[in-house]
């Protein structure tokens, strides 16, 4: 069952938001948003929840069993159902939503960047080596001087794909499915590949902001509902993949159940987790732990924004060097065989 992205519930939710603040009930709100989505993929599935809550069941039994939503917005659902609230909780799906989206386009966008230059790059080196070189490299091989090293390697790759490009294409296709198979259906794959950006550096500075920022906030709407401490970091934990957070919420859970305050587990965490620390110490305090939560998340995308700016400007010169290398070396593999030749003429 395909899931719904964070853009696709942002306008769901939104529709339902706006739909509830006119005063119009659920199910009437439902039916409204099933004539919207009348051609869309999810939209059997809100049939199934109208049909559900038609027959007696509650608005968050009839999400879950749709497969509509996750844990955590469930358990907004849920509270928002039993204090008769539900417009405020779809207020904080919303923004939970917005602000994820937000962070999760500025992550992706730095390297989106480098990934279409790459790939404009890969077209260029083809076109060279598919459609100029081969007409150049008879003369080439005419020529009674020692060909660079570069021009070597040009030539090497233009006859490869001149004559064998049938296979290297099937070859690249099967390697292409095979890796998406293996990543898509691998949880093991997905797993330790999903770990790579937390060990390069500066780029993991900025996806433990990522993840700190998702984590706080999610915390924080959960508290801001009326869904208890213990509980919250039970659902965060279902929420968030990172490993070491997850590990985290769990011991949390468990050690505030115990009577336990927050501040003694993150204290024996990382530097960056000290911010967060101390803003849960005066919201145990004070009695607004869900504020302070708010507020670390608030901070966490902030910086990790301010990182997202610092790796794109730190990335353009890199691709310049980068690009300025391929340019020289293919004029070296072109114009070194012209040169020698010139040289030998002279002499």
């Amino acid at each position: 069952m395909k899931k719904l992205s964070h853009k696709e519930k942002i306008q769901l939710w939104k529709k339902l938001h706006a739909l509830l603040a006119a005063h119009i009930p659920f199910d009437r709100a439902l039916t409204i948003l099933i004539d919207q989505y009348s051609k869309t993929p999810f939209m059997n599935r809100l049939e199934s929840v109208n049909k559900d809550i038609s027959s007696g069941k509650s608005i968050s039994e009839s999400l879950f069993i749709s497969g509509l939503c996750t844990t955590y917005e469930l358990s907004l659902i849920r509270i928002g159902e039993e204090t008769r609230n539900l417009q405020q909780s779809i207020h904080f799906l919303i923004t939970y939503h917005e602000k994820l989206n937000e962070l999760k386009s500025k992550v992706v966008g730095v390297c989106l960047y480098p990934a279409i230059i790459g790939l404009f790059m890969f077209g260029l080196i083809i076109f060279l080596v598919m459609i100029i070189f081969p007409k150049i490299v008879p003369m080439f091989k005419s020529m009674k001087v020692t060909l660079p090293i570069s021009t070597k390697i040009m030539i090497g790759i233009s006859d490869l794909l001149s004559h064998h490009y049938v296979y290297v294409i099937s070859g690249t296709l099967v390697m292409l499915v095979f890796g998406y198979t293996t990543f898509t259906k691998s949880k093991v794959v997905k797993k330790h590949l999903s770990l790579i950006p937390f060990c390069i550096p500066y780029i993991k500075q900025m996806m433990h902001l990522y993840v700190y920022a998702s984590w706080s906030r999610t915390i924080g709407i959960l508290l801001a509902s009326g869904v208890t401490a213990p509980l919250s970091f039970s659902i965060a934990a279902e929420t968030i993949s990172f490993s070491k957070i997850k590990k985290l919420s769990i011991s949390i859970s468990e050690h505030i159940t115990d009577g336990g305050l927050i501040t003694h587990l993150l204290k024996k965490e990382n530097q960056t987790l000290q911010l967060l620390s101390g803003l849960v110490g005066v919201g145990e305090e004070t009695g607004t732990l869900a504020h302070s939560f708010i507020y670390a998340a608030d901070i966490y995308e902030n910086e990790c924004s301010e990182a997202v700016k610092r790796l794109s400007s730190l990335i353009e010169p890199l691709l310049m060097i980068f690009l300025g290398g391929i340019v020289v070396f293919i004029a070296m593999a072109i114009l070194g065989p012209i040169y020698q030749m010139t040289s030998v003429m002279n002499h």
